[in-house]
């Protein structure tokens, strides 16, 4: 399998799967996932020890194969693997060379094997209803200190529910997916929904919240959010929001990413200034549109919690365009954030997060035009076959 052309697919948690469920599981989700990528590429793959190859092919439509091929695992990725009481999401990565995959694999996990199956309950819970469409985005405003009607942009926050109906909140799969490494296909996922609904309602900015581990420019970032964006012109209607609550994988990576998306239009905001792993050497590198301070946190401090914020959102004005203080809860938050400087607020004394007047009904995932447009002409064919 080494000739030029070949692809090469490893699955990123393999290791982990074997060390905490064991190698039979393992195994079981390799074929798996053979068998998924089989039938949407059409191609055979020999399965080793790492993931799965395939000799070099191409496609009939002239789409780029590695476009086709990224289609294919993040599909694949995106419904849980069911093995016995299990329930388990992988993470997969794609390349025409494997000593170039494999140099940039995850560390294996450092939890038990109890936390981790605990994690990857809550990964599968959360995969599980953004692939059955159980979700919805719900949408909280940054208003202007002084004119509450003066809107940025609202803030889009994801509220899933399992089989039951129940809600099921971001505290408790949103850790779980950063410690499994598990964020990518899922954050592309709710991109995909937020640009639906700015093709959808022309009149709104809409903030989209990614974890930083999301952060990279990787095939879908490069190529297919680009033209998304300029096929509807939406580009300067969103807001990527860039969530710190784990250090990321590199800083430079992350420089990087913000640049690209940049460079499509849109804006994006660093969440949680200060508190998170961000410095302001890197904040002033990045070049954020817009900085986000969690006002909840600092006024933990006490006393010094007026002056803390003052320096913070000083400190922030230097280094992006907007500075946005959250957490205002009630009347007191709100002068206190005005003193300090705040341009920017946002919190439930503006509202607390709320479905659109009109809410997109969702019978299936979301899905890029293309794609949706291809499945249909392979239905037509189906149905053609079927006929004769």
């Amino acid at each position: 399998m080494n000739a030029a052309g070949s692809v090469f697919i490893v699955i990123d948690n393999l290791d982990d799967i074997s060390s905490h469920f064991g190698e039979g599981v393992a195994a079981r989700v390799l074929a798996e996932v053979a068998r998924r990528l089989e039938r949407t590429l059409h191609v055979p793959f020999a399965v080793e020890p790492w993931g799965l190859a395939a000799s070099p092919f191409d496609f009939a439509d002239g789409m780029p194969i590695w476009s086709r091929v990224d289609e294919a695992i993040c599909s694949a990725a995106s419904l849980p693997i069911a093995v016995g009481n299990n329930r388990i999401v992988v993470a997969l990565s794609h390349s025409a060379s494997l000593p170039e995959l494999t140099a940039v694999r995850r560390t294996a996990s450092q939890n038990s094997a109890q936390d981790y199956r605990i994690d990857m309950s809550a990964a599968a819970l959360a995969y599980d209803a953004l692939f059955n469409a159980r979700f919805a985005l719900v949408e909280q405003p940054v208003c202007r200190a002084g004119s509450e009607s003066d809107v940025l942009y609202s803030e889009c926050v994801v509220r899933l529910s399992d089989e039951d109906g129940r809600v099921v909140m971001p505290g408790v799969y949103g850790p779980a997916l950063e410690r499994l490494g598990l964020t990518r296909v899922f954050d592309r996922r709710i991109a995909e929904a937020v640009i639906c609904e700015l093709r959808r309602r022309p009149d709104v900015v809409l903030g989209c919240n990614m974890s930083v581990l999301s952060a990279s420019v990787d095939l879908w970032w490069r190529v297919t959010f680009p033209r998304l964006l300029s096929e509807a012109g939406i580009g300067h209607r969103l807001v990527i929001e860039i969530a710190e609550t784990v250090r990321p994988y590199s800083f430079e990576t992350i420089i990087d990413f913000v640049s690209h998306v940049q460079q499509a239009g849109c804006r994006v905001a660093l969440d949680d200034f200060g508190t998170g792993f961000s410095s302001i050497g890197y904040a002033r590198h990045t070049r954020f549109n817009i900085i986000k301070i969690d006002a909840a946190r600092i006024r933990t401090r006490g006393s010094d919690a007026p002056q803390l914020l003052g320096h913070l959102i000083s400190l922030a004005r230097h280094v992006a365009d907007e500075v946005v203080v959250g957490a205002v809860e009630c009347d007191v938050d709100l002068a206190g954030a005005r003193a300090a400087g705040a341009q920017w607020v946002q919190g439930f004394l503006f509202g607390r997060p709320q479905m659109p007047s009109q809410p997109l009904e969702r019978r299936m995932p979301p899905m890029e035009p293309r794609t949706e447009a291809r499945m249909e002409q392979r239905r037509a064919l189906a149905r053609a076959g079927a006929a004769r």
